[in-house]
């Protein structure tokens, strides 16, 4: 049980050791905690973002806005009636502006106030992601879907989170009380967490390739009734085989990314049980993976009933979050006079 004094002691000790690396920064160590919750806001905005952009795929709803950057013609996003699929497809584009709004906000006063120049780089790649994203997104609309266009507008998507999430932790009071690990295990540790969030990532490809590119136009009656259609031959007609390889192998590669998880989980546990900033998100990923297994039948069950389906996407994106927060955490250890704190 961690002593109230160190915790309380932890604030102001954490901002005086990023006073000490900050060269020529006009920033009071308050105001560096103000600019952290903001990324935190900006990271949060985005994983809603991901629950909106999930649910336009799963309502089919992509097309209900069939102009852009315009909607039905209007400039002010508030005028557009929110019915039917409208409510998913124009909900998501006024979402998805805010969050360029939070991230543009943000770029420009990491620029502005960046106490090292790789802060800088990530401003840089947070804003040119995000424009890109946006143009990907148009796209997607003034070419019909293309599936490759979808597919990558779904990937870039989650790489912006994964980027939101790495500049919040470097703008947090953590990052001034760790230090880079060393000593026996440490190389062990960062690369099993890389390996199972790379993993994750690869998966979440997988099921953008099933949801944008198989299954785009293609009847009711094409989806595996049965699991047994997901076996070689692969169903029969009218069961589209394509689709049912394609949802064989995002299936089968489920159990490969579990198993990394599971593993990375329990190496953390049974070896850095004394940091709980490593331990607590080992859980996390455990439960988050019964429940991302689940879900996942869930969806073949209901013939990706969409909540189930958009469910499913964001738990995924979750795990891969935590995951990419767990493989920073793992690269850096409590300083020694911070180690209480941790314990």
């Amino acid at each position: 049980m961690t002593s109230p004094a160190p915790v309380a002691a932890f604030r102001s000790r954490a901002a005086s050791a990023a006073d000490a690396t900050a060269a020529s920064v006009p920033l009071a160590p308050a105001d560096r905690v103000w600019r952290h919750r903001f990324a935190c806001f900006q990271v949060a905005s985005t994983w809603l973002l991901l629950i909106a952009g999930a649910a336009v795929t799963s309502h089919g709803a992509g097309l209900s806005v069939p102009d852009w950057p315009t909607s039905y013609g209007w400039l002010n996003p508030f005028a557009v009636p929110m019915i039917g699929n409208v409510f998913y497809e124009h909900g998501h584009r006024m979402v998805a502006a805010f969050v360029g709004l939070l991230t543009t906000i943000e770029a420009i006063w990491l620029w502005r106030t960046a106490e090292v120049k790789r802060i800088r780089k990530l401003a840089l790649w947070l804003f040119a992601l995000v424009v890109v994203q946006g143009l990907l997104g148009g796209l997607t609309v003034r070419l019909y879907l293309p599936p490759a266009v979808s597919i990558a507008h779904a990937m870039i998507a989650q790489s912006f989170f994964c980027l939101s999430i790495a500049t919040a932790f470097r703008l947090s009071r953590e990052w001034g009380a760790t230090v880079v690990r060393a000593g026996a295990g440490a190389r062990a540790l960062v690369t099993t967490a890389l390996v199972a969030a790379s993993a994750v990532f690869v998966q979440l490809l997988l099921g953008a390739i099933v949801r944008h590119a198989w299954k785009k136009e293609l009847p009711d009656d094409a989806f595996p009734a049965r699991f047994s259609d997901l076996l070689p031959p692969f169903g029969t007609p009218p069961v589209n085989g394509a689709l049912a390889r394609a949802i064989f192998v995002h299936a089968s590669f489920a159990g490969v990314v579990a198993l990394a998880l599971v593993f990375t989980a329990v190496r953390v546990l049974s070896r850095h049980r004394g940091e709980r900033r490593l331990t607590r998100l080992a859980l996390a990923l455990v439960v988050l993976v019964v429940a991302q297994l689940g879900l996942g039948l869930l969806t073949f069950a209901t013939h990706t009933n969409a909540n189930v389906t958009t469910t499913h996407v964001v738990t995924g994106a979750t795990i891969l979050g935590v995951s990419v927060l767990l493989v920073l955490r793992a690269f850096r250890s409590p300083r020694e006079d911070f180690a209480e704190v941790f314990a």
